[in-house]
């Protein structure tokens, strides 16, 4: 994304053939010219406006949250049952309080007055946020993104959450990234270093030591960053770096157009009974298009051919692999595989500063301090802003979350409507409610028990659809030198590392981690420096890295990492995206419905794309299925 306008603007066809080796003819000069040019382009952003004269919002606040599409405020008109002759106040039930369910409960205070709805969410465990969580090192207090951590520029009804919660971007920070693809008993052969460079194609090793001992670790970073642009250009060629980063914006055969979602959700006036229908809005309605996503795999959906260019393998498949647990473009259909590349290569991407848990989180405290008593500060406990002494918070009768509650029976009343029943520890509690919101994995909730039984999850369970499983884990260490290509050496620890499916490596990839807590590129930067430094001088572990991998990392799999006096910081255990089929097949949004009562799953989407974005929008079409069943049953 950095090189965008650079490759728009400036870079003839000429320069193209220099690098690719088919021009010899000043080849030295005009690598100069782009390694100048580059470093004054990209890191002096006043020069970038005098030369370009660029629109306001190219160079906008690169901490502006604002969407251009959703306005998170509402325009729904709100529905006031205080003269209704049935009920003056529907009663509903969210199974879960993460993304989605945080969601539905922001769309259904945003369509029905005050007074209208008895809300309450139960939520199994003790924190908001599902499978968005922070987690915190017991001994250096730092802050790690542990679940979902990516967010796309393109994901408007987020950064439109993100307004009216004021939080605020996280400072990026590029890391050089290596791709393996081989034998973990191979040398440098198995290994890919996109970016930056290696120092052997610039400097020879000798200067690269001077260069290490010398130049602060921020210069360094710079150089490399710089060199790695070059080379990248060099290794896959301009205009398929070009292609590849315009699949979703400029190709007509892959466009996906959300605003007539965005603006259906935001007024109201459609709701989406089944994510078929949804994912055909988003393919502007092009039959042809949506059955050539779902029915196909991405490689073929999206590229055309069976046949894997390296562009593809290095930067398309890894990404996606990281993304959705090992599914490459083999395994995952066309509409999720635009999705992966629009939270890797094809958009900018950002993380919220102290985690993207607050987003759900903050939209459940604030609508409970809104419709309730409030949460008060002597009752949370104010790491993770749950309860500390109170199996809930809010009230009933208006809107309220239950923690450490297990839904284990939806059963459908004699007069309508459904009785839950729940276990919360050892206390047994069941409730009456008219419509249920089911906002977490069918496929992980084998506890939940549906009375009668629904036909549509019977025959989903029967035909055995599973949530991929993703162990994250947290280790504080020094990475093995021996098993990492040499030329990597040079800006080690700060380092990314994925795999293709060709890696025989335990995992699917790993990270040097930021806390999410630091606000400024200074402190970042500071950060970064001394822990570089202090490692350098003690030789003791600094540097928390976050592992993704099928299954739990033995002691042997670390060791091959790490050097030998790594500490295991944290697992979590995430079962965190569906194992996606092609064609692929869809629950709806709708389980059940009659005059008497409403069954909806917001989880269904994620057989269309698991992601933050399109679980908000799944759970703002919950809110506008339930008001139009109100309205119309009422």
């Amino acid at each position: 994304s950095r090189i965008d306008i650079f490759l728009d603007r400036v870079m003839p066809n000429y320069i193209e053939l220099v690098l690719n080796g088919e021009r010899g003819d000043n080849h030295c000069t005009i690598t100069c010219v782009i390694v100048a040019f580059t470093v004054i382009y990209f890191y002096f952003p006043s020069i970038q406006k005098k030369l370009f004269k660029a629109s306001h919002k190219q160079f906008a606040d690169p901490n502006s949250t604002k969407s251009d599409l959703y306005d998170a405020g509402g325009k729904c008109p709100k529905i006031d049952l205080s003269s209704s002759s049935k009920k003056t106040v529907v009663k509903i039930a969210i199974i879960g309080s993460g993304v989605g369910g945080a969601s539905a409960a922001q769309g259904l205070c945003e369509r029905f007055t005050n007074g209208s709805i008895d809300l309450t969410i139960i939520e199994k465990t003790d924190r908001i946020g599902g499978r968005c969580k922070v987690i915190e090192c017991s001994e250096s207090k730092e802050r790690f993104e542990s679940g979902a951590s990516i967010v796309s520029d393109l994901n408007e009804l987020f950064k439109a959450y993100m307004e009216r919660l004021n939080l605020k971007r996280m400072k990026k920070v590029d890391i050089p990234l290596l791709i393996h693809g081989g034998s973990k008993n191979n040398d440098d052969s198995s290994w890919i270093l996109v970016s930056p460079t290696s120092f052997g194609d610039i400097l020879p090793s000798f200067l690269a030591i001077i260069f290490d001992r010398v130049f602060s670790l921020r210069w360094k970073l710079l150089f490399l960053d710089v060199a790695g642009t070059i080379q990248t250009l060099r290794k896959y060629g301009l205009w398929k770096l070009r292609s590849l980063k315009n699949v979703l914006s400029k190709d007509p055969r892959n466009k996906l157009e959300f605003k007539k979602l965005y603006n259906n959700l935001e007024s109201g006036t459609k709701a989406y009974q089944t994510p078929e229908d949804m994912l055909l809005e988003i393919c502007m309605n092009d039959v042809e298009k949506y059955n050539r996503l779902t029915n196909n795999s991405a490689q073929i959906a999206i590229f055309g051919n069976e046949e894997k260019t390296p562009i593809i393998k290095d930067l398309v498949d890894t990404g996606a692999r990281c993304n959705y647990g090992g599914q490459d473009c083999d395994h995952l259909h066309g509409f999720v595989g635009l999705v992966s590349l629009a939270g890797g290569i094809a958009s900018k991407c950002f993380a919220v500063e102290g985690g993207n848990e607050q987003v759900p989180r903050g939209l459940i405290e604030q609508l409970i301090s809104e419709n309730s008593e409030g949460i008060e500060e002597s009752d949370t406990n104010e790491t993770s802003h749950v309860a500390a002494d109170k199996t809930s918070i809010g009230k009933e009768g208006k809107f309220q979350i239950m923690f450490n509650t297990k839904c284990i029976e939806i059963k459908k009343g004699d007069s309508g409507g459904y009785v839950v029943k729940m276990k919360q520890e050892e206390k047994s509690i069941v409730r009456q409610y008219d419509i249920v919101l089911f906002c977490s994995p069918i496929e992980r909730s084998s506890e939940v028990k549906f009375v009668p039984n629904v036909p549509s999850i019977d025959s989903w369970k029967k035909e055995q659809h599973k949530m991929r499983r993703c162990v994250t884990t947290f280790v504080r260490g020094i990475l093995n030198s021996n098993m990492y290509p040499t030329t990597a050496k040079a800006f080690f620890p700060i380092v990314e590392v994925l795999t293709t499916s060709q890696s025989d490596l335990p995992i699917y990839s790993l990270a040097v981690k930021i806390p999410c807590t630091l606000k400024t590129a200074e402190e970042i930067g500071t950060y970064l420096t001394t822990k570089y430094q202090k490692q350098m001088e003690t030789n003791e572990p600094q540097f928390a890295y976050k592992i993704f991998s099928p299954d739990i990392l033995t002691q042997q799999d670390l060791d091959l990492l790490f050097q030998s006096n790594w500490k295991k910081i944290t697992i979590e255990d995430w079962y965190a995206y569906p194992e996606y089929r092609i064609p692929q097949d869809f629950l709806p949004f709708v389980l059940e419905k009659s005059s008497k009562s409403l069954l909806l799953y917001e989880n269904a989407i994620e057989q269309g794309a698991g992601a933050m974005e399109m679980s908000l929008i799944s759970g703002r079409n919950l809110s506008n299925l339930t008001a139009d069943w109100v309205k119309e049953n009422w």
